[in-house]
């Protein structure tokens, strides 16, 4: 195409997290060997979960530690607030909803689980 210029870079100067190109590749260096060494987390992964809204900042992952009655008491406090009694809220757990994704199984979400609850327990070595 004679139209098409040649050379040019497009680049996203805000925030890596905010840009969802640059997020993919934050959070995949955050859960990388050299830093929080989560496996299991490749960028189509990262990606896939940040389109289903589960993941945004590197601590999202440890939403998934939270348990499914800690997530049902949230609701029902956040319901009774709420006059309008909207049914819009899910009341699945993360892990609920990561299990229901494409390529992800119980065997997939619970070595994730183990991974962040390695990392919760243990810290990340700061060599």
């Amino acid at each position: 195409n004679a139209n098409t210029t040649t050379g040019q870079v497009v680049r996203c100067g805000g925030p890596p997290l905010l840009c969802p190109p640059r997020a993919v590749a934050a959070l995949g260096h955050a859960y990388s060997r050299d830093a929080m060494d989560i496996t299991g987390l490749s960028e189509a992964r990262i990606e896939q979960l940040r389109e289903a809204n589960l993941l945004h900042a590197p601590s999202d992952l440890f939403r998934l530690l939270i348990s499914s009655s800690m997530e049902e008491d949230t609701f029902h406090e956040n319901n009774n607030n709420n006059d309008d009694n909207d049914n819009s809220h899910d009341h699945r757990t993360m892990q609920d909803q990561i299990r229901e994704l494409p390529g992800w199984g119980p065997k997939s979400v619970q070595n994730l689980v183990h991974q962040a609850t390695r990392v919760a327990t243990d810290g990340i070595s700061l060599q």
